[in-house]
């Protein structure tokens, strides 16, 4: 899952492909969906294909809508496994999906309950295990 985070200037280079979704109102203000140049934000579906550009996915995303309000982009045949999923809520504001008490400004869809999409997407993967060297013996 991604954050909308503000840009910082530096690069954006993970040592591995990253499994990453994302959930976006269209009608969001705070983060607009087309981006807000003044802020240095890009507009959602291009910061997605940034994503899986570094995950090396295959260039043409497959769209599909399950719920009247809601499509999901997925770029796939990504690089270790990885992929990058988008969720657009139609309409939807600065809010969680599903959410049962205010979550930020404007509509909240009830169609879907973001956890549930959320785990669906990342209950496959694994965070790599780092080895760690045997500690030293006094």
């Amino acid at each position: 899952m991604a954050a909308a985070l503000y840009p910082t200037g530096e690069t954006c280079a993970p040592s591995r492909p990253v499994p990453v979704i994302e959930f976006h109102g269209t009608g969001d203000t705070t983060i607009p969906y087309a981006g807000d140049p003044d802020r240095g934000l890009p507009a959602i579906p291009d910061w997605v294909a940034e994503w899986a550009g570094r995950d090396d996915c295959r260039p043409a995303p497959h769209e599909r809508v399950i719920e009247p309000d809601i499509t999901v982009t997925r770029y796939q045949g990504c690089a270790g496994g990885a992929a990058v999923e988008h969720v657009a809520v139609t309409g939807g504001g600065h809010t969680w999906p599903g959410a049962d008490s205010y979550s930020g400004g404007g509509y909240t869809t009830q169609t879907i309950e973001a956890h549930e999409v959320l785990w669906q997407f990342l209950r496959d993967f694994r965070t790599p295990l780092r080895h760690r060297a045997a500690p030293e013996r006094a």
